[in-house]
């Protein structure tokens, strides 16, 4: 994958598809933010009326369905008249074309799910995370101790 970093993300081929784009990253679905931050602060930034496309990619670890949690999405912004098309190559992400702020230009934008959930069910997946849970905790109080002080 080539990337290269400007205006404080990451330019990605591999994400967008056809030629670099610019993409945002949220942890935990915060689609809005990452919407706003692609749309208004980076393509702004570039100053290039070319960059017609970009991405949002969403790490996803506390949801358990990250394909709902994608479609909520994209429900929400087809109620506010976005066209929205199927990605022909990634079931967890679709294709919406939005009019970008400051140039008025249509902007593709290509939103992806990466699910990091994690919960085993087996009983050494079980003992795994309860020792990690442990060691985290562990940790914490370490921090909090020497913070403290």
């Amino acid at each position: 994958m080539r990337s290269q970093r400007q205006a404080g993300t990451s330019i990605s081929q591999s994400l967008v598809g056809r030629t670099p784009g610019l993409c945002e990253a949220k942890l935990n679905w915060k689609i809005d933010e990452g919407i706003k931050q692609l749309t208004t602060r980076y393509v702004a930034a570039t100053g290039d009326p070319n960059h017609d496309h970009g991405g949002l990619l969403f790490y996803l670890h506390k949801s358990v369905d990250a394909k709902a949690t994608l479609d909520e999405w994209r429900e929400q912004i087809e109620s506010e008249s976005t066209p929205c098309r199927d990605c022909p190559t990634n079931r967890l992400a679709f294709y919406s074309t939005i009019k970008l702020p400051g140039t008025g230009l249509p902007y593709q934008v290509r939103s992806m799910v990466v699910s990091l959930y994690f919960k085993p069910q087996d009983a050494s997946g079980i003992a795994t995370a309860a020792r990690r849970n442990a060691k985290k905790k562990t940790a914490e109080k370490t921090t909090k101790k020497i913070t403290a002080k």
